[in-house]
C-alpha cells in the first residue's frame, strides 16, 4: 500500500544517513588513530635519481649493449615503469613537473633557465616535494644539478630543503658545488656521478645516525654534453664514436652501485625507495643510440 511504500521509504533513508554517519565516523577515527601514530611508523626512506639528457634506451636493460650492470640489477629486481612519460622535453619545465606534480605552465617554467614574467623560479604558491617531506617529519637533501631558477636567482634551501650540495646546471668530473645558500664550495674529484653520490651519502648517514627518515633528490649532471668520462669508464668503449657519452653513463651506473652498497651496510636497503628516470631524454646532439652505436656499444 502507498501507506507501507512511504514508511519503507523512510526506514531506507534513515538506515542511509545512519549508515553514512557512521562511516564518516569511523573514518575520521582512523584518521585521528593514524595522526597519533604516524610518529610510529617505519616510514619509508626516498631517493629520487634523475639523468641529464639521456635517451631512453641507452640502458642495458632496454637491450642496448652500454655496461650497466648495477641499474640493470635494480630494473630486474624492482619495478620497471614502461608508460612512465617526461613532463616536458626541455630540462627547467620537466624537473618542475617532478617537483610539484603539476604542469609545468601552472609553475610557469616554459623553458630552460625561463619563467613566465615576474617569476624567477617555480610558483611560490606550489606546495614542492621537499616541503611535503618536511611536513610528514623528514629531513631533506638536494644533491647535484638544480636547473630550477632563472640565472641563479635561487635555490634549493629556499625551495624548501634542509641540506644542498648542489650545481646551477650540468657539470663534469672535477666539479666545485655551491653548499645550500652559502658563498662556500666544495671542490670534488674523480667521477662526477660517484662524486656526487657520495657527497650524497654524508647526508644519508647523518639521517640513519639520527634515526630520521629522509628524502634525497640526487640529480646527476651527465650525460648532458660537452661529454668528458671518466678514464676507468671510457676504457670499455675504445671503438665507439660515442665513448664519452657511453662512458658518463657507465659512471652513473658505478655511483647507483655504491649507493646500493652503502645503504646495505647501513641496513636501510630494504626500507629505501630508490626512484631512477631521466629528465627528458636525449636533446638531439648527445644521444647515441642504436642506430649510432649498435647492439655492442
Amino acid at each position: 500500500t502507498m501507506g507501507e511504500d512511504m514508511d519503507t521509504k523512510v526506514n531506507r533513508r534513515s538506515f542511509l544517513k545512519s549508515a553514512i554517519s557512521t562511516s564518516a565516523a569511523v573514518s575520521f577515527a582512523s584518521a585521528v588513530s593514524y595522526a597519533k601514530s604516524k610518529e610510529n611508523l617505519n616510514r619509508p626512506n626516498v631517493l629520487l635519481l634523475m639523468t641529464d639528457d639521456q635517451h631512453w634506451d641507452e640502458i642495458g636493460y632496454n637491450g642496448h649493449g652500454i655496461h650497466t650492470p648495477h641499474i640493470d640489477e635494480m630494473a630486474a629486481t624492482g619495478i620497471e615503469f614502461t608508460r612512465y612519460y617526461a613532463g616536458h622535453s626541455r630540462c627547467t619545465p620537466t624537473r618542475a613537473c617532478m617537483m610539484t606534480g603539476r604542469n609545468n605552465v601552472r609553475t610557469g617554467s616554459m623553458a630552460p633557465n625561463k619563467f613566465i614574467e615576474g617569476q624567477d623560479g617555480i610558483n611560490k604558491n606550489e606546495k614542492c616535494l621537499p616541503v611535503l617531506f618536511n611536513m610528514a617529519g623528514y629531513r631533506t637533501g638536494h644533491f647535484g644539478k638544480w636547473h630550477l631558477d632563472e640565472n641563479g636567482s635561487s635555490n634549493p634551501i629556499e625551495m624548501g630543503y634542509d641540506h644542498a650540495i648542489w650545481s646551477h646546471n650540468k657539470y663534469n668530473d672535477g666539479v666545485s658545488f655551491q653548499v645550500g645558500d652559502t658563498d662556500d664550495r666544495i671542490q670534488t674529484e674523480g667521477d662526477c656521478s660517484e662524486a656526487t653520490v657520495r657527497i650524497a651519502l654524508d647526508f644519508i648517514k647523518e639521517s640513519v645516525e639520527n634515526e630520521k627518515p629522509f628524502f634525497a633528490t640526487i640529480w646527476y649532471g651527465s650525460p648532458h654534453a660537452s661529454h668528458e668520462s671518466s678514464p676507468q669508464f671510457r676504457s670499455l668503449y675504445p671503438n665507439s664514436p660515442c665513448q664519452n657519452y657511453l662512458a658518463e653513463i657507465t659512471g652513473i651506473d658505478a655511483s647507483v652501485g655504491i649507493l646500493r652498497e652503502e645503504l646495505a651496510k647501513m641496513g636501510v636497503d630494504q626500507n629505501t625507495q630508490i626512484w631512477f628516470c631521466t629528465d627528458n631524454g636525449a636533446d638531439g646532439q648527445g644521444g647515441c643510440g642504436r642506430d649510432i652505436c649498435g647492439s655492442d656499444g
